[in-house]
């Protein structure tokens, strides 16, 4: 098969499968890839085909399953010479890793991510950014505001408006959670700005509502908190709550961290509604 024959193939599968994921049919999905990977006698076809099951069987709860299958994807990497490639799966890789909650395997794959790719690449910058949230996870805050830094500097110099409007956003967050109203304020209007470049509503809706909060203009909190819910992103009406709530004013801010918990116990994301307890607690 050739290399342009592989890559359709890539395509048609990926397709497939994402739209079975879209749907919620995972077990469809595990089905068409498992049938695939016995079907196939390709390395780099393998290796594609593991890291989306693994996605998959993430998606499915089965997070054994899914650290079993990107193993054996990273161990069929290491004989691929084929750098690119070996790259854009990793990165991949490295994303279902932040999404189980492992971000030492998630920080260790960016990391080798960043050395395959030139600095104006999509998977650099996306793995600097991605690194930056990991350290803002990992609640390293200073190590994570120059990872995004270095992400807003560089996408912004190649023009890739999508890393860059995610790491100003989150350069304004990391201000916001130190308390630093005024620089909270710059870099999410900043965000705005370059959130105008692309069409998606969500992130401008989350930024506008950053900034409203930011600002105590009640009329439009309520009108993007709402905006949001309606398009079912209500965790996201809790993470701005929650993060933004530093900068906010006293006569809404308790108010913003209630919301946030009554969230979080409906979506069961009890984790966050402990350190948003937490939070209002301090308060008071």
């Amino acid at each position: 098969m050739s290399i342009t024959e592989l890559m359709k193939e890539f395509e048609d599968i990926e397709k497939e499968i994402d739209k079975k994921i879209s749907k919620k049919e995972f077990e469809k999905a595990w089905n068409i890839i498992d049938k695939k990977i016995k079907e196939s006698y390709d390395r780099k076809l393998i290796s594609f085909l593991l890291y989306k099951k693994a996605e998959v069987e993430f998606y499915m709860g089965k997070q054994e399953d899914a650290m079993r299958d990107i193993s054996r994807s990273l161990g069929i990497l290491e004989d691929i010479e084929d750098r690119d490639f070996k790259g854009e799966i990793m990165f991949h890789l490295g994303r279902i890793f932040a999404f189980m909650g492992d971000l030492e395997n998630s920080e260790k794959i960016y990391k080798k991510v960043v050395e395959i790719f030139p600095e104006s690449n999509y998977f650099y910058l996306a793995s600097i950014s991605n690194l930056g949230d990991i350290y803002k996870r990992l609640e390293k805050m200073d190590i994570s505001l120059k990872y995004f830094e270095r992400a807003y500097k560089n996408s912004i110099k190649n023009e890739m408006w999508r890393i860059s409007t995610y790491a100003a956003g989150n350069i304004g967050e990391l201000y916001a959670l130190k308390g630093d109203k005024e620089n909270a304020r710059e870099w999410v209007k900043k965000a705005l700005e370059l959130s105008k470049k692309f069409d998606e509503k969500r992130i401008r809706h989350a930024l506008n509502l950053s900034i409203g909060i930011i600002e105590g203009d009640v009329k439009k909190i309520e009108e993007y908190s709402q905006k949001l819910k309606e398009m079912n992103y209500t965790h996201d009406v809790a993470e701005v709550y929650y993060v933004f709530s530093n900068v906010a004013n006293e006569k809404i801010r308790d108010k913003l961290l209630r919301e946030a918990i009554f969230i979080y116990s409906e979506l069961g994301d009890k984790y966050m509604e402990r350190e948003a307890i937490k939070k209002l607690e301090g308060n008071n």
